[in-house]
């Protein structure tokens, strides 16, 4: 009897193993089906077109690009603190704005807050007059340029990736390689502009797949053009490219830059400094860097902005103070 109950023991093992493997089996064939089902959850964006209040929306608009922040805060989620704390500052039409501030500071969370992929708790966004929350999402998105960090490209042609939906010809599109400089590359592709990106004699580098992004910005014309430190990845000779083709085809537009050296933003017309949440500073980068105005070296000894050039070491800081100067006497006399 005893050897028999040992028999069954030992088969029973066999059995608890096969019941294990299939419940982890089934475990991982039904994450997919779990994940889907929590997507079903999910808060749904809001609506993409308000039809009756777009209405009354110029077929024009953004005809200035004016950005102003009225009282804003923002968390992630309801059980989080707030990240933007009535927050308010403007953005001129046409300025070239650049956004600093201390890694956890807030200053990506204010492109989440323009182009509305997280709704604020308070406070409004204004956008040529227009409060943000009033028009449908597509309405909003469509309206404003955006070269991410990251560069996004579609799959399929070189000329899909400019313009996916076919709203401009193939001069335009060639001029706006032209003007980043990736018209010849693109030449030596096997089909040009209809070459396929991803095979193996059809691809681009970092740097180049950021300037197909500002080729995307060229064509549109846009009045409001967000940089989301998009220059942080890419060598120093794409990076002043990327600065000179704005400063030059988008003279006209609102330039708002989260900026992440320093020295390409040293000219731009004012810098806000983001504070845990808050308004920090905001001013034209000479301004933030002295206490009177004619200074010939950093005497701002506690700004916030003062601080984050003077970490940059001293002949980065001097070269910084020295461009901020020029151009800030440029324009004042």
């Amino acid at each position: 009897a005893k050897g028999y109950a040992l028999f069954l023991i030992a088969g029973i093992s066999g059995y608890i193993q096969f019941i294990l493997r299939q419940v982890f089996l089934f475990a991982v064939l039904m994450s997919s089906t779990a994940r889907c089902l929590s997507y079903t959850k999910l808060e749904e964006e809001s609506p993409l077109r308000l039809i009756d209040s777009e209405r009354k929306l110029n077929p024009e608009w953004p005809m200035s690009g004016k950005i102003e922040f009225s009282k804003v805060s923002m968390r992630y989620r309801e059980d989080l603190d707030f990240v933007i704390k009535k927050i308010s500052f403007a953005i001129e039409s046409g300025e070239k704005v650049a956004c600093v501030g201390r890694t956890g500071s807030g200053k990506s969370s204010l492109i989440q807050i323009i182009f509305r992929m997280v709704e604020i708790g308070e406070g409004n966004v204004y956008l040529d007059g227009v409060d943000t929350k009033s028009i449908g999402l597509h309405t909003l998105r469509r309206n404003i340029g955006i070269i991410p960090q990251t560069p996004f490209i579609f799959s399929g042609s070189v000329r899909k990736n400019i313009d996916p939906f076919d709203n401009f010809s193939d001069e335009e599109v060639w001029s706006a390689l032209k003007e980043v400089e990736l018209d010849e590359s693109v030449k030596e592709f096997p089909q040009g502009l209809n070459s396929e990106i991803g095979v193996s004699n059809v691809s681009f580098s970092s740097g180049q797949k950021q300037l197909l992004c500002l080729c995307r910005a060229i064509l549109n014309k846009y009045k409001v053009l967000i940089l989301d430190e998009a220059t942080s990845n890419v060598d120093f000779e794409t990076d002043r490219m990327i600065q000179k083709v704005i400063r030059n085809k988008f003279v006209k537009s609102t330039v708002f830059c989260i900026a992440h050296r320093i020295t390409t933003i040293a000219d731009y017309e004012k810098v806000l400094v983001v504070a845990d949440g808050t308004v920090g500073e905001i001013g034209a980068p000479y301004e933030l860097l002295v206490k009177n105005i004619g200074d010939k070296k950093i005497t701002n000894e506690e700004g916030h902005f003062a601080n984050l050039v003077k970490n940059t070491g001293v002949k980065t800081a001097a070269h910084i103070f020295s461009i901020a100067k020029e151009y800030y006497m440029k324009r004042n006399i």
